[in-house]
């Protein structure tokens, strides 16, 4: 009889599981957002967020699928899935459902050895941001910039308009950050571009010299929004909806926010918190569930 309830409740426990819908979660290696391999694996910020949003949907079987950033976008449009940590723009939405914003992360800035910061001030705001436009403009200072790389709006439109002068070094190369950043510690270029997470994570690996420091730039806007998606189907409908609780609920909470923040710098961190407290909370307007 032990034996028979035993076999009743194991094939009630498959039946359950087997009756439970998927979600095949897409992530891309992309450190710190994403680590898919190594002693970081599942430690990047996106990862951690991916994973909280999966517990708090119980009713679901979660199955994790690593791609390119380019092929996430290609299988979400044409097969079940979700992803954290997408742009939101008019072709996309289209093909995917967007959830409410997830995240509010910092755009592109001027990353300098700290020590130099004297020689940088001349082109500071008030409010202690760079501008990008008058910066590019002295060519006695050498900026680092990786070919095919995006930096987004404004600093994609300058370093276009300068690209042709001496003070531009284009540097071809699978290392996108960390190439470059090298080049800054070792006093070959002057400056370079690039997320605050990602000099937080080289930072902490310990191979550079010099202290590094983050400046935003003044032409940027304050925050870029992040979101997760899904398939564009009835069941990627139901699943943003269910997604879209779990943000309106712990999106501003620190624990979900500390998965972000980790990655940050002291001041860089204090600055997320204000704003995310601040344009999550109000600001941003919470989407209605479809």
């Amino acid at each position: 009889m032990k034996y028979l309830l035993l076999f009743i409740g194991l094939l009630y426990y498959h039946v359950n599981v087997l009756a439970q819908e998927t979600i095949n979660w897409y992530h891309p290696n992309f450190p710190p957002a994403n680590f898919v391999e190594g002693l970081m694996e599942g430690l990047g910020h996106n990862d951690q967020a991916e994973k909280f949003i999966a517990s708090h949907m119980p009713n679901y079987n979660h199955n994790y699928i690593t791609a390119s950033y380019q092929r996430i976008i290609h299988n979400l449009k044409f097969n079940q899935g979700c992803s954290v940590g997408i742009s939101k723009n008019p072709e996309r939405e289209k093909k995917l459902f967007f959830s409410i914003p997830y995240l509010l992360t910092f755009p592109n800035g001027v990353i300098i050895k700290e020590e130099q910061f004297k020689q940088f001030s001349r082109y500071l705001e008030k409010n202690g941001t760079i501008s990008v436009k008058r910066l590019l403009n002295d060519e006695r200072l050498i900026a680092g910039i990786a070919d095919g790389r995006k930096y987004q709006s404004f600093i994609d439109m300058e370093l276009e308009r300068h690209r042709s002068k001496d003070n531009i070094m284009v540097r071809s190369s699978t290392d996108v950050f960390s190439g470059l950043l090298q080049m800054l510690d070792r006093e070959r270029i002057d400056y370079i571009f690039g997320f605050p997470e990602e000099l937080a994570y080289h930072t902490s690996l310990g191979v550079l010299e010099n202290k590094m420091q983050f400046i935003p730039i003044s032409e940027m806007p304050r925050f870029l929004t992040s979101y997760v998606v899904c398939s564009k189907t009835r069941s990627g409908q139901k699943a943003i909806d269910e997604i879209n609780l779990v943000l309106t609920k712990y999106r501003t909470t620190p624990e979900f926010l500390r998965f972000y923040e980790f990655w940050l710098d002291f001041d860089s961190k204090k600055r997320h918190k204000r704003i995310s407290l601040t344009e999550l909370s109000s600001s941003v307007k919470k989407a209605p569930l479809r």
